[in-house]
């Protein structure tokens, strides 16, 4: 089953009716984002799941019935990277070290606050939904629900973004993929990742933090049909010569933090690397309800080709499961 995500610039048709919606600024770079299900393991019955889970090979919904999603990805809003700000290869810390700078701390804190109320609002999840798409992918910088300077408690502004979103999505029928596109530490050294320095993969603190940060999202929400599934980690990143199994282990330790409140949502997967286009870490399934991702960019190389197609395909032969693009 594939998800394919796009959001561009262009002015070629059927785009083109973008440029007058407030659509536009969800994002301002070429970006496909395709999931696919992999699975060895007996499916959940579906009297047992009423969330959009795997069945077999396919997406369905809580009556059974095979879905589809194709959708936008709402980035810039709730995390921010300076390709999308005009502030060229620019992590959000940097961003908002520069801007408060220049205006000061108060008026840093107000435009944030802005940003986040006025960016993406009800109209754009509408618009979304009138052109025929039914899912969004959200990327959250941690920060937005987590405070690094008060790590045992969560940001109520935070959740109230989320609450209103999903009430949004609810409302107008798009389903949500909650995407953590920077974790504690930042889980690459890429700016879109908004790094700290402290490192992920071999840094424990960052992994606990991580694991806490996403038991505490499934424990709200938990009961919401409208998520599509939860995107654990954005492009991570291995350190140099780290095995790829170590990506998996940290997998296999969020995934346990989610379980233990959240028996239902499905979990995506995104393999590793600047696009998560190396997916030779999964020689097996961490859960049986889950879902592979790999992005595409179309630029700088990073689209996805033949030679791709064949190695995923054949990832998808060794576990037994099928893959459709």
């Amino acid at each position: 089953m594939t998800h394919r995500e796009v959001s561009k610039r262009s002015p070629v048709a059927p785009w083109n009716a973008m440029c007058h919606g407030a659509l536009l600024r969800a994002s301002a770079r070429v970006l496909a984002w395709t999931a696919f299900v992999l699975s060895t393991v007996p499916a959940l019955e579906v009297s047992a799941n009423q969330m959009l889970h795997r069945q077999g090979t396919v997406i369905v919904d809580g009556r059974g019935a095979p879905v589809k999603l194709r959708g936008v990805l709402l980035e810039g809003w709730l995390m921010w990277n300076g390709t999308l700000w005009g502030a060229g290869l620019t992590s959000e810390t940097a961003i908002a070290a520069k801007l408060t700078e220049l205006v000061g701390e108060e008026n840093a804190q107000r435009f944030r606050k802005q940003v986040y109320q006025h960016f993406i609002t009800e109209r754009d999840i509408e618009l979304i939904a009138q052109m025929g798409f039914n899912v969004v992918r959200v990327p959250l910088n941690h920060t937005i629900p987590w405070s690094d300077a008060q790590p045992h408690r969560y940001k109520q502004s935070g959740w109230s973004l989320l609450d209103k979103l999903l009430s949004w999505c609810e409302k107008h029928r798009v389903h949500v993929v909650l995407d953590l596109h920077s974790a504690p530490g930042g889980q690459s050294t890429i700016f879109v990742n908004d790094p700290d320095g402290s490192g992920f993969c071999e840094n424990e603190r960052s992994i606990e933090r991580t694991v806490r940060l996403w038991t505490a999202i499934a424990e709200r929400y938990k009961d919401r049909e409208i998520i599509a599934g939860y995107d654990l980690l954005n492009e991570p990143q291995l350190p140099w010569l780290a095995p790829g199994e170590r990506l998996v282990e940290i997998y296999a330790r969020i995934a346990a933090g989610i379980r233990s409140v959240d028996r239902h949502h499905m979990l995506i997967l995104s393999g590793a690397g600047a696009a998560s286009n190396d997916l030779s870490m999964f020689t097996r399934l961490i859960d049986d309800n889950q879902a592979l991702a790999f992005h595409t960019y179309n630029l700088f190389g990073s689209d996805i080709g033949e030679k791709e197609h064949r190695q995923y395909a054949a990832l998808s032969k060794a576990l037994d499961a099928g893959l459709e693009r």
